[in-house]
């Protein structure tokens, strides 16, 4: 009865374990996907102001130069706007004090006592 148990244990934990490495792979892809489409962003607008420059009359210099300003603007309020993001995540969970491990109230527990578990 006890092999069973513990067997029934290592399956459950190895199946959180997989689902945990599924959901982590899954959020690498939405990070990266977000990144991507960032960037792809970020060089259409820069590219946006040059053609906007140039057709003004502007020089190729001052277009390149009008580009790199906005550029560096946007990646840095993105920069800005995801440590703030990420600073409140982590006080966040700080607060919380890991309560995520602690299995809550509501929910049944399992018995102890081996009568339990044969009724």
């Amino acid at each position: 009865m006890a092999d069973d148990a513990r067997e029934l244990v290592k399956a459950e934990v190895g199946l959180a374990k997989d689902e945990v490495g599924r959901n982590l792979k899954a959020g690498l892809v939405v990070i990266a996907g977000a990144t991507a489409a960032t960037v792809v962003a970020v060089l259409a607008l820069c590219v946006f102001v040059a053609a906007i420059v140039l057709a003004l009359g502007g020089t190729p210099v001052a277009s390149l130069l009008a580009a790199g300003g906005w550029g560096v603007l946007l990646v840095t309020i993105a920069c800005v706007a995801a440590l703030r993001f990420l600073s409140k995540s982590s006080a966040q969970s700080a607060a919380r004090g890991g309560a995520q491990l602690r299995p809550s109230t509501s929910e049944p527990r399992a018995s102890t006592k081996q009568g339990e578990v044969l009724r």
